[in-house]
């Protein structure tokens, strides 16, 4: 009985971690970024009000509606203010995996994102819609487990080697990050089981 408790607790584990280990989203590695709106971009470092996304690599191509609508819009600014971007909704939306990521996007400018204002007029940067998003790094869906899941996981894991008696002493380290109040941290678990003669 004990035996048959261990393999289904091993399968719940490596389900787990399997499907914790596939990517979010699988890399996009080609380097098309001379068509037009094809942006490589990560996110915006600064404190301030600003766009939310430095352009590392692409060519924006505005409208002339666009243009003519904004006469102080800065194609060329290297920084644009994203709109139905999915990371920055829900079930995504995490610090974390916007900030220390790169993105790959497509889409159109749709309007400008005012960065100041004088009596001279204001200065505008791109207000880019995207169509379609891809990351450019493998990021585990695990990272992105919320904090309950990821102890569920840990204690599969310490259970599974509770019920494992075929040898006299297991060593067994586990190393889980939980996520409390917004940061990652490691619990390191190191556990030593011996069965009792």
């Amino acid at each position: 009985m004990r035996s048959r408790i261990f393999w289904i607790l091993v399968i719940a584990l490596l389900l787990f971690l399997g499907y914790g280990l596939l990517p979010v989203k699988f890399p996009d590695r080609k380097q098309d970024y001379d068509a037009p709106n094809t942006l490589f971009i990560t996110n915006q470092e600064c404190g301030c009000p600003c766009p939310n996304a430095r352009v590392l690599k692409g060519k924006l191509v505005a409208a002339d509606s666009i243009l003519l609508q904004y006469p102080g819009l800065i194609v060329d600014a290297g920084e644009i203010e994203l709109e139905n971007f999915p990371p920055y909704k829900k079930p995504i939306a995490d610090y974390g995996f916007i900030a220390f990521n790169q993105f790959k996007v497509k889409g159109h400018i749709s309007g400008a994102y005012a960065v100041y204002c004088d009596p001279g007029g204001c200065k505008y940067v791109p207000k880019f819609t995207v169509e379609s998003w891809s990351m450019t790094t493998y990021y585990a869906k695990f990272w992105l487990f919320p904090a309950w899941l990821a102890i569920c996981v840990y204690y599969l894991f310490v259970l599974s080697a509770a019920c494992f008696d075929n040898i006299c002493a297991v060593q067994v380290m586990g190393a889980i990050y939980v996520r409390i109040a917004g940061q990652a941290i490691s619990i390191n678990c190191f556990c030593t089981i011996f069965r009792k003669l």
